[in-house]
């Protein structure tokens, strides 16, 4: 297999880490485990190659590497359920070459890593990401790569449009047109070894209905090879027409809460909660989105240390933030209005007050869907496409977690959407998701309690990803190329 730019730098990159040996000891740390029981006592924890072997106090040991972590607060390692890895903010409009974009792409695995996110799921995974990702994840300095594949639209459905892309998904799959090219898509995907397959049941962002969806008879096509391929649906829908098409296929889960421009059916809830269907929330979409008008956020320190200046400067241009507005206007309007007028009206629909109302209602959708029992999913769609120049990868999973203390979820159940529910979605609970010995140690060490409010998840001291222990600024660093700074 030939190895992208991507896997090379990454893995051999020069890294020092605090702790990267076979065996090592952390002490004296308060444990929060969403899984069990939170305690303020101090407790140790014991690594061996690259699993918890023991928890405990004072424990004896004869690790290779002793870390003092007194005043730290332990979570697991985040799990963001929903991103695109392969796309860079703002790539398409800088116009980044394929060299650049292969460079920049080390500063996500970077990034993530640093604001404690070891496991991501892409949404929307390419063949070369799939291949690349059986190597990072047999490694200790990168997040674990999960995918979603094969990605399954219809003829000038969604994703297949006409959006500016730049070379971010050259190897995107194919829109599928019959029955034998979907099987020949589940069999090529088998080979990559994804979680799921994903289905996209997207009629338009907007008021107008300009993508096609597939027919209930390619549905039932759709689940029957699904079902044969042992791969889970995953599906891209927003509405509760587009939900009540997408339960036609006994989803795994939903890749998006959606309901930001309407309130949801009881009814379809009510399915939802039926078919135990997972529901990704992404209602960090819209606070991403807002970050191209408001710049607070873009002036701390904390975003500051995470994105590179590049993409932040990207994100802060209005000239860029026009042609993010005028292209996403472009691709959901109707045939019959002309592109120039369009564009004229592209302030109109897409605004911080009407981006605003997206993310209330998206919120009171996953607060209904929360006090019945959905189960629900941290996810923050980072990456999206590449022509957003916003949506930043690492720090969107952290506006997610904190836009969730708005639906009313609790800090522990908050955590659990981003540590023990996606890993029984994806069915590695064994391994994911919690503290416990023979579990991976994917953990957070925090300065902060996050039972006091996720805010304390911008108060990072360590990530450590399968027993590899570094400060944010180390795992940052790793990713060593100029425009990651």
């Amino acid at each position: 297999m030939k190895l992208s730019i991507l896997v090379i730098l990454f893995l051999f990159s020069p890294l020092v880490a605090l702790g990267s040996d076979s065996s090592l000891l952390v002490r004296n740390v308060i444990i929060v485990d969403p899984s069990g029981e939170t305690s303020q006592d101090s407790h140790d924890i014991e690594i061996i190659d690259g699993r918890i072997s023991r928890i405990g106090q004072q424990l004896k040991s004869q690790a290779q590497t002793l870390i003092d972590g007194t005043g730290t607060f332990v979570i697991p390692g985040l799990i963001d359920s929903h991103v695109h890895i392969k796309s860079v903010p703002g790539a398409v409009l800088r116009k980044n070459s394929k060299e650049q974009i292969d460079s920049l792409l080390n500063c996500n695995l970077g990034i993530l890593l640093a604001a404690g996110v070891t496991t991501v799921l892409d949404a929307a995974s390419p063949e070369s990401l799939l291949r690349e990702a059986e190597v990072l994840n047999s490694g200790r300095n990168s997040p674990r790569i999960l995918g979603l594949a094969p990605f399954l639209s219809p003829e000038k459905g969604y994703f297949t449009s006409s959006i500016e892309r730049g070379h971010t998904y050259d190897d995107l799959w194919p829109a599928v047109r019959s029955a034998a090219e979907l099987s020949q898509m589940f069999s090529k995907a088998k080979t990559l070894h994804p979680v799921g397959a994903k289905v996209t049941i997207e009629k338009g962002m907007g008021p107008f209905e300009v993508f096609p969806a597939f027919s209930a008879e390619f549905r039932r096509e759709i689940q029957s090879q699904a079902k044969k391929a042992n791969l889970p649906l995953y599906v891209h829908s927003m509405s509760n027409e587009e939900h009540e098409l997408a339960l036609s296929l006994d989803p795994h889960a939903f890749v998006h809460a959606g309901y930001y421009d309407e309130s949801p059916d009881e009814s379809i809830l009510r399915q939802i909660l039926q078919k135990k269907t997972y529901v990704i929330t992404t209602a960090a979409i819209y606070k991403m989105m807002l970050l191209m008008w408001d710049h607070s956020e873009m002036d701390s320190s904390w975003l500051r240390q995470l994105v590179p200046s590049q993409q932040v400067a990207s994100a802060m241009d209005q000239g860029l933030r026009t042609k993010v507005i005028e292209q996403m206007v472009l691709i959901n309007k109707p045939w019959w209005i002309p592109g120039f007028v369009a564009k004229a009206m592209a302030p109109i629909f897409m605004n911080p007050n009407s981006i605003q109302k997206n993310l209330d209602n998206s919120l009171k959708a996953l607060k209904q869907m929360h006090q019945i029992g959905i189960p629900l999913v941290a996810g923050s769609d980072s990456g999206n496409w590449p022509l957003w120049t916003s949506f930043f990868h690492g720090v969107g999973l952290i506006f997610e977690l904190e836009l969730l203390e708005q639906a009313d979820l609790s800090p522990l159940e908050i955590l659990r959407t981003a540590t023990t529910t996606p890993a029984k979605m994806f069915g590695l609970e064994q391994d994911l998701g919690s503290l416990a010995p023979g579990k991976v140690a994917d953990m957070v060490f925090l300065k902060e309690n996050p039972l006091n409010g996720m805010k304390a998840l911008r108060q990072v001291k360590w990530t450590m990803r399968a027993g590899n222990l570094k400060s944010p600024s180390e795992w940052r660093n790793a990713a060593s190329s100029p425009a990651c700074r």
